[in-house]
């Protein structure tokens, strides 16, 4: 399992905001990279993989991710190279390593006689790998490989100045050229004493011995290093350059240590203080200036370029002071001091609870749970043994004070160095105190409720003020603050008025518990709902915020008193594990990268086989079937970096996902045959998006690739076709057939129509008929000319009508179906016989076809009969029945 440790360090200064830092530490044990414990080298390719000489082969971390490559047959990794794509290793037997489908393949070179191989280097287009006794030089252009013996004991091999020089047990320093060594220079001081690493630092060639001394070898001179009184009588075994004004030093049995050249221990990292294991077998450092360890048992990481470090963390921290050059913390174990020596040491007889720091008058006021100790002039005294006391605060040009305890608000007097109790307040709640010296009174803070303003009159006699609303004091670098929740305030002319400081009317006022300024008022820090919070004013006026990259800091919020102060531009924080410092001028040298890295695809199968970063151009190609994977990734970044992904697959996803720092995997089930684009964005506190791709290609099966599928979208064409003929037709005879059921609803309507008009005119027809004939037989019984006359108009009348306009107008259009067929299959019929039988098609009673026809109802009957025989009805057929029928 992974433990993320601190060391701690020795500091070089007193002064904490001087104070050289804890980097911080991540350990991996072999349970955690599942391979053998010791690493006996380590490099770092192009793409940020850090691959380690393990004892059980070629270990390789790819962005938190581990996995083991072995050659010909498992075992040792002695020495490791990354050359491009192509990763040298060597132990008796040697070799490269390349990726091929994101997997390391091993391709055998050659084998020592027995001896192994400690070092190597590349040197033109050679790889020249050294055991203690001989070269192997193998040329990359002819793939062969030459064995040169040395005239003694190699210690190491480094490429300086276009040439590839060694050191001999001898005490000879030189070089090889033409298949033989070239002696420069020998030294006495270097004979028989192991060399354990050559490393190169400001043009200069570094020999670090097994025994503990470091040489720098330049020009034909030898000079020993002067090593701190830390770092002597250590056994060294590797070292490296870590910049231009420092190298770092790894030792047997004392852990890590990081040195400025003038010789100065910058960190030092070791098992008392966190590392996994002291022995330090190898070293690199990364692109972020982080340093990898591969230890004895183990692997290490030491973060060394961070803006946000630890200083202290020997117990929770409730305050910090600086006072008489030193920097003091009041911890839960006591009271702290960074000593002459820059560590931090408990000030003896200080154990315990410490709840707060107060300077006053010239003297460090120590709020402990056995009473109130002060330091003053180097020694320390408890003035006030009789309770906890919580803080102080002077009723300054008086010889008052006030001192909280855990029950009470005490009125002190102190008479030469004696501090005399005169009285309880009675004002409850562990206040928290602070002087005004502008308004002569102090403010107190108590938990949860309104503040007090307490003030001292001539007659040493205590008054008290409470103020509604207002709920917070903060006793800052640029004067005392007040909150009251909607407005952060200053106390003036006895009135509370809103803050115009610029950097406070961008702050929002509800939930602030801590708040200060720098010294220069051009940056403020507070804590705020569970954050810690930074506002710097630029010089152009705009404000910076630092809210995204602080973040990481509010769950190291020491919650029994919240601290925060700003002291020669680096934020302290008081923890729950101590004090954490953010530098606001920090800058590296070593380059951040930002782009996010997919550093794994795992196909989730009965093999469960991984592919890592880096891919191939084209991609990652899979063979056809339902796919399912999972993408895995991470960045570059610092410890305390707050870092959100989000990430799509089309074209399965139509969107991003959203922003999580919470998620570093994804995972795709039962992807089909087809290809697919995996997008990934990240961002780092808040920063620029940056984005990383990759291809997805899986075969599609047989029956979906374009040969099979050109004849089957053929024939489906075709049968897509022939249904669309088929729908179409289909869709012709119904239109058709709609069109005909419409045409005859409509003639239907039609005839229905002008049946109803043909009734109508009927029936007018058939009463007029009826009135007249009347009129006619009036006229008939009168036996005058006239009257014969007008009666035979009448007749003429009334027989025309029926005939021309009723029988042709209309009953002809209705009906004409109807006489076409009578006519057709009874061509005998009269037209007055078709006339009757019209009539009664119409469904007309006897009396009126005899009033339309102008006949008596006796001549109706026998025109009936007659009928009869004409169609050849039998006895009992209905002739009424059989026309209607018809």
């Amino acid at each position: 399992m992974i433990r993320l440790l601190y060391a701690i360090l020795f500091f070089s200064c007193v002064n904490l905001s001087a104070s050289k830092y804890l980097p911080k530490v991540i350990c991996f044990d072999k349970e955690t990279y599942q391979a053998g414990r010791q690493n006996w080298d380590i490099d770092i390719d192009q793409y940020g993989i850090v691959y380690f000489g393990n004892s059980n082969g070629l270990l390789y971390n790819v962005y938190g991710e581990w996995s083991l490559a072995t050659m010909s047959e498992p075992g040792l990794v002695r020495t490791v190279m990354a050359d491009h794509d192509t990763i040298w290793s060597a132990s008796s037997e040697f070799g490269y390593f390349i990726r091929q489908n994101g997997k390391m393949v091993f391709h055998h070179i050659g084998q020592t006689d027995g001896d192994q191989i400690w070092n190597m280097v590349k040197f033109r287009n050679q790889i020249i790998m050294q055991s203690s006794y001989k070269l192997y030089i193998y040329d990359k252009i002819s793939h062969k490989t030459d064995e040169i013996d040395i005239p003694g004991h190699v210690y190491s091999i480094i490429v300086w100045n276009e040439k590839v020089w060694m050191v001999l047990a001898s005490g000879e320093i030189g070089y090889f050229e033409n298949n033989n060594f070239k002696k420069v220079s020998q030294f006495e001081e270097l004979k028989n004493r192991e060399v354990r690493k050559i490393f190169l630092h400001n043009g200069k060639m570094f020999f670090v011995l097994f025994d503990g001394d470091v040489y720098a070898y330049s020009n034909d001179i030898l000079a020993k290093i002067n090593l701190p009184e830390a770092l002597q009588k250590n056994t060294l075994f590797s070292g490296f350059s870590y910049d231009e004004n420092s190298y770092c030093l790894g030792s047997i049995a004392n852990g890590f240590f990081h040195l400025d050249d003038d010789g100065t221990i910058s960190r030092q990292v070791n098992a008392t203080h966190g590392l996994i294991d002291n022995t330090i077998l190898s070293m690199k450092c990364d692109g972020l200036g982080n340093v990898w360890l591969g230890l004895d048992y183990g692997i290490a990481k030491i973060e060394l370029q961070s803006a946000i470090n630890n200083i202290f963390e020997g117990g929770a921290t409730y305050s910090i002071k600086n006072f008489q050059g030193n920097t003091y913390l009041a911890t839960n174990k006591g009271l702290f001091v960074s000593s002459e020596k820059g560590a931090f040491e408990m000030v003896p007889n200080t154990g315990g609870q410490v709840w707060n720091l107060k300077i006053i008058d010239n003297s460090l006021f120590v709020c402990h749970n056995k009473g109130m100790l002060i330091l003053k002039n180097g020694s320390i005294k408890n003035v006030a043994p009789y309770s906890g006391f919580i803080d102080v605060a002077r009723f300054e040009g008086t010889d008052y004070y006030l001192f909280s305890s855990y029950q009470e608000l005490i009125l002190i007097h102190k008479v030469g160095d004696r501090y005399d109790y005169i009285k309880n307040l009675n004002i409850w709640g562990n206040s928290s105190l602070v002087y005004d010296k502008e308004n002569k009174c102090i403010w107190g803070e108590m938990n949860g409720q309104d503040i007090v303003k307490i003030s001292l009159n001539a007659k040493a006699k205590v008054s008290s003020e409470r103020i509604d609303g207002v709920t917070h004091i903060f006793d800052t670098e640029m004067g005392i603050f007040f909150n009251n929740e909607e407005h952060i305030l200053q106390y003036k002319n006895g009135v509370f008025k809103p803050s115009e400081h610029p950097l406070i009317e961008k702050v929002a006022s509800n939930d602030i518990e801590s708040l200060n300024f720098g010294s220069n008022g051009n940056s403020v820090a507070y804590i705020q709902k569970g954050e810690v919070k930074l506002d710097v004013l630029l010089p152009d006026g705009n404000i910076y915020s630092y809210n995204t990259l602080l973040k990481s800091l509010g769950k190291l919020i020491n919650d029994e008193r919240k601290f925060v102060d700003i002291k020669n531009n680096k934020l302290r924080l008081a923890t729950d594990r101590g004090v954490t410092i953010f530098d606001i001028d920090f800058h590296s040298d070593f380059k951040k990268y930002s782009k996010p890295v997919i550093s794994s695809v795992s196909e989730l199968d009965d093999e469960n086989s991984k592919t890592f970063y880096p891919f191939s151009e084209d991609g990652i190609k899979y063979k056809a079937g339902n796919r399912d994977l999972k993408f895995s990734f991470s960045i570059n970044k610092s410890m305390y970096d707050v870092v959100e992904y989000r990430y799509k697959l089309e074209p399965e996803d139509k969107q991003w996902s959203d922003w999580s720092s919470d998620k570093d995997e994804v995972f795709y089930a039962q992807l089909k045959g087809g290809k697919y684009h995996f997008y990934l964005q990240s961002r780092i506190n808040g920063g620029e998006v940056n984005e990383s791709s990759l291809l997805i290609h899986i075969d599609k099966k047989w029956y979906q690739t374009a040969w099979v599928l050109l004849p089957v979208f053929l024939l489906l064409f075709f049968i897509g076709f022939i249904m669309y003929y088929i729908m179409l037709t289909i869709s012709q005879i119904k239109l058709k057939k709609q069109e005909k059921i419409y045409a005859e609803n409509e003639a239907s309507k039609t005839i229905s129509l002008k049946n109803e008009q043909l009734l109508q005119y009927t029936e007018i027809i058939s009463h007029k008929n009826e009135f007249l004939n009347k009129l006619k037989v009036g006229l008939e019984s009168m036996r005058n000319t006239d009257a014969k006359r007008w009666a035979n108009m009448i007749n003429d009348e009334v027989n025309n009508e029926k005939k021309e306009f009723l029988f042709h107008k209309l009953f002809s259009e209705i009906h004409q179906d109807f006489i076409a067929r009578l006519t057709e299959k009874f061509p005998n019929l009269t037209s007055n016989d078709i006339r009757v039988l019209s009539f009664i098609r119409a469904n007309l009673e006897n009396k009126e076809i005899s009033n339309l026809m102008n006949i008596s109802p006796r001549s109706l009957d026998t025109n009936r009969y007659r009928l009869r025989k004409k169609l050849n009805l039998e006895q009992g057929v209905d002739l009424n029945q059989f026309i209607r029928d018809f």
